[in-house]
């Protein structure tokens, strides 16, 4: 029983969905059905929104649909319904489509109700509706005293007014390739024009003719043209002077494809230049048309050198007329050819331009930066000229052959004179070894050739390189060259003497060496010399004092020529060494030592230096040495003097005394000068009285 409950349950639960989804679904078909008979309604009969208008405006609504034509009315925003024919300004019907044009529409929102009918699709578009003029004709009369009288027939579907521009042009065909304004006035649509043009301000030419232009400006400033131009035609002559040849200066330049015209020669007085440059046979295109003010001397235009020949038309205009014009010829290939042959990177401090100029003669000016020679060319040849190194300098070439017309050809060239460096290890200019097989290890500039003997060897990535050569017996001469793709070279030569029972790494004696050794020798003997000299001739001067001073002096004396020897022969190494790296620049540098050498040969330079100090110092103090000597001496012998000075005073005293202790005990007679003794009075000899 408890069973067949549940079911009961189930099968009461399943009725009671069964009926909710019935009811749902039958909700669902109403509202579908609700909803088709809304669309088919609105189909039927609907109205929208067609256009809001900010102010009074020419319109046109274009109705587009698929089967056939709806039936439509439009409401404007007074309520005035449009829906015949007669209530548009104009309808047109097309394929699938029709146009109904409102005049004067006013501002507001516009509403448009149609019947679809059966068609599937109906579309509807809004444009502004523009009232165009016609010119059903446009003649002229034959030129008159410079003027030419001119009748339009302008035509509008209501009398509008219109503003005309009338042209003097030129024709390529059936198209206006050239005009110029020569008058403009306002006119109304449906009235006969009758007016005259001024053709004085034409340049000459032939064929020209009229062009007038009918523009009709909307509401909204926008502008309709109608154009037309004369059948006939008509010539000027004599308005335009040619101008002197020789006054417009072209340059056409094959490096920067450009051509520069100059006519600050031109004398004429002018409101404004008119340039044309023209390419080929057509001389009613230019490639580049330019006005430019009265005080402008010179332009650049571009040119496609792979084009035909160019011709370039300059004219001087005033009060709208043309004073003069100058024409120029200009070939891109005139039979001419100038080369700068020296790459943009170089090597070399001398250039060359190489030309052919077959059977004229061209004046060329050559210009190295501020630097420039004038030369004139026949036939064919080269020209070399110098080049500043390790700079970047522009080569130019100018020249011509007819007056006014220049070509250009130009390069930017840097020069590049370092050398590669050549480096060795371990080996030395002039070695002894007892292998037959020399190891060579060393290191170049990556880009670089290495040479040995004239025979190419192979160097890595980086520039270094080992290679063994094979020994002769004897001397061998072995030369290292490094050269870069500039042409630029070190070279490098060693001797080796190969010899079994040498010392492999033994260096071979420099005759500097000997030199030094022999100079060292006659200095000291000549030092002895001296020493021997001095005190030979102090010796015989006398006294030990003086020799031991003779022989100190010259100790001193060759202690200093020792010393100025050693300090010449340093200063002597130091100058040689200087002149081995010397140069107006570091280039004559780099060409005087090889750049491996100048760290080596600097520091020799820097040890000669610093070893020039010792001898010079040695020098100073023996000078000084020998100075004082001199003084000591001096002191000395001044007190010699005056110890002898005092010796012979008390010698003299003593002789004194001697000799007054002598009278004491003689006496001599002042009348005959007889010797008496000290106590008589009276002389022995001729009795008279001594006293």
């Amino acid at each position: 029983m408890g069973k067949r409950k549940k079911i009961e349950k189930q099968l009461a639960v399943y009725k009671k969905m069964q009926k909710g989804f019935l009811h749902i679904l039958l909700i669902v078909l109403v509202c579908f059905g609700m909803v088709q008979m809304g669309e088919l309604q609105e189909v039927q009969a609907a109205r929208s929104d067609l256009m809001t208008l900010e102010g009074e405006k020419d319109v046109v609504v274009i109705l587009t649909y698929d089967k056939e034509a709806p039936e439509v009315s439009i409401t404007d925003p007074s309520g005035k319904v449009y829906a015949k024919e007669s209530d548009f300004a104009a309808v047109q019907k097309g394929q699938g489509a029709v146009y109904y044009y409102l005049r004067n529409a006013p501002g507001g929102t516009w509403y448009i109700d149609y019947d679809k009918k059966s068609n599937s699709k109906l579309e509807v578009h809004v444009m502004p509706w523009y009232q165009e003029v016609e010119i059903r004709s446009f003649v002229m009369e034959a030129p008159k005293e410079e003027r030419i009288r001119i009748q339009a027939e302008v035509t509008a579907e209501e009398n509008i007014g219109y503003t005309y521009y009338i042209y003097a042009v030129t024709m390529n065909g059936e198209m206006v390739d050239g005009k110029k304004e020569l008058k403009s006035g306002s006119g109304i649509a449906n009235q006969k024009l009758e007016t005259e043009v001024d053709i004085s301000s034409l340049p000459d030419g032939e064929n020209y003719r009229l062009q007038i232009d009918a523009v009709v400006t909307d509401t909204d400033e926008t502008e309709l043209t109608t154009s037309a131009v004369t059948g006939e035609g008509f010539s000027v002559k004599g308005h335009t002077a040619a101008g002197d040849g020789a006054k417009l200066r072209t340059v056409l330049d094959y490096t920067d494809s450009a051509l520069e015209i100059d006519w600050t020669n031109a004398e004429e007085s002018c409101d404004q230049w008119v340039i044309g440059v023209f390419q080929g046979k057509d001389t009613k295109e230019p490639v580049y048309a330019e006005q430019l003010d009265r005080d402008s001397k010179a332009t650049t235009v571009s040119i496609d050198l792979d084009g035909e020949d160019l011709k370039v038309e300059l004219s001087a205009m005033s009060n709208g007329k043309i004073v003069a014009k100058y024409d120029r010829m200009i070939s891109l290939n005139p039979g001419v050819t100038v080369t700068i042959d020296t790459p943009e990177q170089t090597g070399s401090t001398t250039a060359e331009v190489s030309y052919d100029v077959g059977d004229k003669k061209v004046q060329a000016e050559i210009a190295v930066g501020e630097k420039s020679q004038k030369v004139q060319w026949e036939k064919n040849g080269t020209a070399a000229f110098e080049i500043a190194d390790m700079e970047t300098q522009e080569i130019c070439v100018v020249y011509g052959w007819e007056t006014g017309s220049f070509y250009r050809i130009s390069r930017r060239i840097s020069t590049d004179v370092v050398p590669p460096m050549l480096e060795l290890y371990g080996v030395d200019e002039n070695i002894r070894v007892k292998e037959k097989m020399l190891p060579l290890s060393g290191k170049t500039d990556s880009d670089a050739t290495l040479k040995i003997n004239g025979k190419e060897q192979k160097i890595g990535k980086d520039g270094t390189f080992q290679i063994s050569l094979k020994l002769k017996k004897g001397e061998n001469a072995i030369t290292l060259t490094a050269a870069d793709p500039l042409g630029n070279q070190t070279s490098r030569t060693i001797l080796v003497q190969y010899q079994k029972e040498g010392t492999k790494g033994e260096k071979a004696p420099l005759p500097g060496d000997f030199w030094i050794l022999g100079g060292t020798f006659v200095t000291t003997f000549l030092c002895a010399l001296l020493m021997g000299i001095f005190g030979i001739v102090s010796g015989r001067k006398g006294g030990n004092i003086r020799k031991i001073f003779a022989v100190a002096k010259g100790f001193c004396v060759c202690g200093i020529l020792g010393g100025m020897a050693g300090s010449g022969w340093y200063l002597y190494r130091y100058w040689k060494l200087t002149e081995k790296i010397s140069g107006k620049n570091l280039t004559g540098v780099l060409k005087a030592a090889p750049v491996s050498d100048l760290t080596k040969v600097l520091e020799q330079r820097q040890e000669c230096l610093r070893l020039l100090w010792i001898p010079a110092m040695a020098a100073a103090v023996f000078l000084l040495l020998f100075v004082l000597l001199i003084i000591g001496e001096r002191a000395v012998r001044k007190a010699q003097e005056t110890h002898r000075e005092k010796a012979e005073r008390k010698k003299a005293q003593r002789e004194e005394q001697k000799q007054k202790k002598k009278e004491e005990k003689e006496r001599y007679c002042p009348y005959c000068g007889a010797k008496n003794s000290a106590a008589s009075k009276y002389c022995g000899k001729c009795g008279k009285l001594m006293e």
